[in-house]
């Protein structure tokens, strides 16, 4: 490791994104087109964190979760839990649950990501809070 700098990708982007760098602009010379559907998730996943920033709320546990997991599976064990993450409950207080997860697996394209029971769960918590999915 020279100069203090790993020569492994999955290191070096964990230390970018704990180092506060923007998440768009790690999409520099790379097209939406070329990515899979998943890593794409994976990017719609990280956004969520830079729009929440931007009303003050830092969702660290929830960023470290996508970093370590990727973005799929960080959503498949938040919508697999039995209770309401502590983030969601901050997005609905804040009036955002449009940037909480459940909302982005019902999306299209995300959508196929995801299990007919996962969707439902999803659709079940925003539901319960008053959240319009509207047809999703």
């Amino acid at each position: 490791m020279a100069g203090g700098w790993s020569s492994r990708p999955e290191i070096r982007g964990r230390i970018r994104i704990r180092a506060g760098v923007d998440m768009n602009d790690s999409m520099e010379g790379e097209t939406r087109q070329g990515m899979s559907l998943e890593d794409r998730f994976h990017r719609e996943m990280l956004r969520i964190y830079e729009e929440a920033k931007e009303f003050g709320y830092y969702p660290n546990y929830f960023l470290g979760m996508v970093v370590e997991r990727g973005g799929l599976s960080a959503a498949k064990h938040l919508i697999s839990g039995n209770q309401l993450s502590d983030g969601f409950v901050r997005l609905w207080e804040e009036g955002h649950l449009d940037l909480s997860v459940e909302a982005l697996v019902l999306q299209d394209p995300w959508s196929s990501l995801f299990t007919h029971e996962e969707l439902a769960e999803a659709r079940r918590r925003l539901v319960g809070v008053g959240y319009d999915v509207g047809g999703s």
